[in-house]
């Protein structure tokens, strides 16, 4: 009997401290959550706001050159210090993640102000785009886009898988490229002498088909096409590049 009474009595004590230590995590959780919902719903409210961009874009009428960086090694800082000083008061640490789900709206946002501004953009290079950034174009989004991207002779785009995607093998990630929103992009740059794509933090090549990227597309102007990381045939391949009669430099890498 004493045994049992000990035994009830370190279980009763062990049992009270796991739920203590639960309730606190899930109390420190929910202040987390908050935190993050607050950011986020900042972000969003600025997202639908263009107009100060288009504002900007149009006091360089001779505007020909745009790059877009969010190259996570460069800095980690992808939330305000408002947000940092926030997360002081909880014992989550901040997600300083390398996640580009985040600049999909800032991408879209750009290219939307630059065709308002109506400016003729000759080179675009983007970072880190994400591919999630043609799930969530409207209509009149894709349509700006296209009217943005037009005029470009250079077009660089490097894809980078978000964060919890980094390890998958199966290139499900890039799925939504298989519905055909960067080659529709592609081939509203009918003036294109310089066009690269490749795709970051990926093991190797088969991150989606060469059809659903250049299509059947030709850019008569085309000189320098650097492709990397898709899957095609010989008869594709082949055919993809004398269609472009203009070609004087290619660099293939990692193609299945």
């Amino acid at each position: 009997l004493r045994e049992q009474r000990l035994f009830r009595r370190n279980l009763a004590k062990w049992t009270s401290d796991a739920k203590e230590a639960e309730q606190n995590v899930k109390s420190q959780f929910r202040k987390y959550k908050r935190l993050v919902a607050s950011e986020e719903e900042a972000e969003d409210a600025l997202s639908s706001y263009n107009s100060a961009l288009t504002t900007a874009i149009r006091r360089f009428p001779r505007l020909k050159e745009v790059h877009f960086d969010n190259e996570p090694g460069k800095c980690q800082h992808m939330f305000s210090q408002r947000f940092g000083a926030r997360f002081e008061k909880v014992e989550f640490p901040i997600p300083f993640d390398r996640d580009t789900g985040s600049t999909v709206w800032q991408i879209r946002e750009l290219l939307v102000a630059i065709a308002n501004a109506k400016s003729i953009l000759e080179k675009l290079v983007v970072h880190s785009m994400a591919p999630s950034f043609f799930q969530f174009l409207t209509v009149r989004a894709t349509n700006k886009t296209h009217q943005a991207v037009s005029s470009l002779k250079h077009l660089s785009l490097s894809f980078r898988l978000n964060e919890g995607h980094e390890h998958v093998d199966d290139g499900s990630c890039f799925a939504i490229l298989d519905r055909g929103g960067l080659k529709n992009m592609l081939e509203a740059s009918p003036l294109l002498e310089h066009l690269e794509v490749r795709f970051d933090h990926y093991p190797e090549g088969g991150v989606t088909a060469l059809t659903n990227v250049l299509g059947d597309a030709a850019w008569p102007k085309l000189r320098c096409l650097r492709i990397s990381q898709l899957s095609t045939t010989e008869e594709e391949l082949m055919a993809c590049l004398i269609r472009q009669q203009s070609l004087t430099e290619v660099s293939i890498a990692w193609m299945t």
